[in-house]
């Protein structure tokens, strides 16, 4: 099982990887059967999603944590959700 620290850090990376619309490198850290549910409860699919960035329909301009201490992990077997 991996260190909390090292899924932090992973998470961390991945964001700064959307931000900056670096997509072969987001797309070798988001697994094969990724899906991202939007606040409206559409379901993107990693292509829908990473596409979405790489052609700028989706935009981020900054991600980051929101807490002051960064992220709690959660554990269930085989997944880590932050």
């Amino acid at each position: 099982m991996p260190e909390p620290d090292h899924l932090r850090d992973l998470e961390r990376t991945r964001l700064s990887h959307l931000v900056a619309r670096r997509i072969p490198e987001a797309d070798a850290i988001h697994a094969p059967d990724f899906v991202i549910v939007t606040p409206s409860g559409h379901a993107w699919t990693k292509a829908e999603y990473l596409g979405g960035i790489e052609t700028g329909e989706i935009l981020y301009r900054r991600f980051e944590p929101i807490t002051p201490t960064g992220w709690q992990i959660r554990w269930s077997q085989a997944t880590a959700v932050t």
